[in-house]
């Protein structure tokens, strides 16, 4: 029964992913459906109508050609087989159909609905009585010729018995031809050596003799020219002047109602149909080619960790609340001294509510740890880690908790920028031994304090990775609830992997539409490699629609 419903559940899964798939790509998809049923329907319109009418006619050939000789007639049609069968061709005249139309109305002959019969129906007929009667004469045939055989053994017997009685005779005539034949010889010899003789006298001859019997054999070739000549002269004169047709129309075409072939509806029909496979094929092939990740469900299965929040794209409109825009966010101590406002817009507050479903989930995870010290990393850079974990902060400072937020990423810092603080003193400068940690924090709201990054160093991981940086976190988880590091991007650089030694946990934030397969898959190798703590991953920038799931991670609010 479980692994029925398991079937079941993957079958659906596959179903949401093909479909989501469509809407990512609706735009290609649409535009290649609307160009083939387009060129489609031009192409319909633009088909002439060509309509087929059929006709019957009968070619008569002209005998009297045959009695003046002339066999190959000028301007005459001849028929295209060599078979001339009256029978055959009277038949077919009185199968045409207008012989059989007035036949059918002269008779009455209707069917047992008390309908006329149609043409249709009188040819069928006629066929197949005629295939029974070819049967029949067949079977006639075969029975004749049977009998024919066995007359012709009988008399081959007759014949053998009279041939033994002539053999005798043969005997006596053969001898009398031998006496013959001897004769015969003698007098071929005189005829050849009377022949050699007359060829002796023939070399004799003049020349002259040669010449005119030459001459009289070119005369006599011209004559005979002349006459085949004067022959053709008088048969082509004939057959010009024949004018008689031999040609007849036995049932004249019928004006058809509709035109033939596929018909302009049909043929838009099927350009829908393969508008939409090549649709369908255009959007599967993009996001065969876009190997970016394109929601949360594909970042969980890639990365192999659990999903503890979905953080929606809301832009510009999740009012006062960090987004990965840099927003100013001058008001965002004011409006978390207090409770959310009864009128704040539907958008903050369903970013707020994935915050704190974020916490949420922080908390029972961390609900064993004495310290709760939490990095907050990235596979690429540009997938919004440094606003999740500023968030990720004001949402615990508003719960009463009291947080220190370390901008650890001291190759391009930004939390001083998000929280508009200065940056002169920092995590750099502490680990440098050049401030004291307490004189480097600064509040930015009721519980929450950060720590920049200070000044940027040549080479970060020597400053992360030394005792000072282990001492500090040490030191400074004593004196807050929470303390969250916002590391640098995993891929390309160790800082990460060397600060998620030092903490209890590491969360991964994944951007869809940023990170990509690739990328993600090296940020699992170098997690599991260096034994780092995942918690899990927080999905940010999220496109509801592209969620297998829809808006329902935020199923409590709704838009007033």
């Amino acid at each position: 029964m479980t692994s029925a419903i398991s079937r079941e559940h993957e079958e659906y899964i596959d179903f949401q992913k093909y479909w989501l798939v469509l809407k990512r790509r609706w735009v290609p998809a649409t535009a290649t459906f609307v160009t083939v049923v387009t060129l489609t329907l031009l192409a319909a319109l633009s088909r002439k109508p060509v309509y087929e009418a059929e006709a019957q006619i009968l070619i008569k050939s002209d005998r009297s050609s045959k009695l003046t000789g002339l066999n190959n007639q000028m301007g005459e049609i001849q028929v295209l087989t060599n078979q001339s069968d009256p029978i055959s061709t009277e038949a077919k005249i009185l199968s045409s159909r207008p012989i059989i139309e007035k036949a059918i109305k002269q008779l009455d002959l209707r069917n047992d609905e008390g309908e006329l019969l149609r043409y249709q129906d009188v040819v069928g007929n006629l066929k197949e009585r005629e295939t029974e009667l070819e049967t029949l004469l067949r079977s006639q045939i075969k029975q004749t010729r049977e009998n024919e055989q066995i007359g012709s053994l009988e008399n081959l017997k007759i014949l053998n018995i009279g041939e033994s009685r002539y053999d005798q005779s043969l005997i006596n005539e053969y001898t009398h031809l031998g006496v013959q034949h001897s004769g015969v010889s003698s007098k071929l010899a005189e005829f050849k050596n009377t022949l050699a003789d007359r060829k002796q006298r023939l070399e004799t001859l003049p020349s002259l003799e040669e010449k005119q019997r030459e001459l009289e054999r070119r005369v006599a070739a011209a004559q005979a020219t002349y006459q085949t000549l004067l022959s053709k002269l008088q048969e082509t004169q004939v057959a010009e002047n024949q004018n008689v047709g031999n040609i007849r129309v036995t049932a004249e075409a019928v004006v058809p109602e509709d035109p033939s072939g596929i018909s302009k509806k049909l043929i838009v029909a099927a350009g829908g149909v393969v508008g939409a496979l090549l649709g369908v094929a255009v959007a599967f092939l993009l996001d065969l080619q876009d190997r970016s990740i394109k929601n949360s469900k594909e970042a969980e299965k890639i990365l192999g960790y659990p999903l503890q929040a979905v953080i929606p794209d809301w832009g510009k409109k999740a009012g006062s609340l960090i987004t990965d825009r840099q927003d100013n966010v001058a008001q965002l101590a004011a409006s978390n001294t207090a409770l959310v406002p009864v009128k704040e817009s539907y958008p903050t507050l369903q970013a707020r509510e994935a915050y704190q479903m974020l916490q949420t989930n922080l908390k029972f995870l961390s609900a064993d740890w004495e310290k709760k010290v939490i990095a907050i990393a990235s596979s690429v850079p540009r997938e919004g880690k440094s606003a999740v974990v500023a968030n990720l902060a004001a949402s615990l400072a508003r719960v009463k908790r009291r947080v220190l937020l370390i901008d650890a990423d001291m190759r391009r810092p930004t939390q001083h920028r998000i929280w508009e603080i200065a940056n002169t003193s920092g995590l750099s400068n502490v680990l440098m031994d050049e401030a004291e940690w307490q004189e480097a924090i600064q509040k930015v709201m009721p519980g929450l304090d950060v720590l920049s990054a200070g000044t940027i160093p040549d080479n970060p991981v020597p400053l992360l990775e030394s005792e000072q940086m282990k001492t500090l976190i040490e030191t400074i988880s004593k004196s807050y609830d929470w303390v969250l590091l916002d590391a640098p991007p995993l891929v390309g650089m160790a800082d990460t992997t060397i600060v998620g030694r030092m903490v209890d946990g590491l969360l991964m934030v994944v951007r869809p539409g940023v990170a990509d397969y690739g990328s993600a898959i090296a940020a699992k190798k170098l997690l599991i490699s260096n034994g780092q703590n995942v918690l899990g991953i927080v999905a940010n920038g999220v496109n509801l629609k592209n969620e297998p799931y829809g808006s329902s991670y935020f199923y409590a609010l709704e838009e007033k």
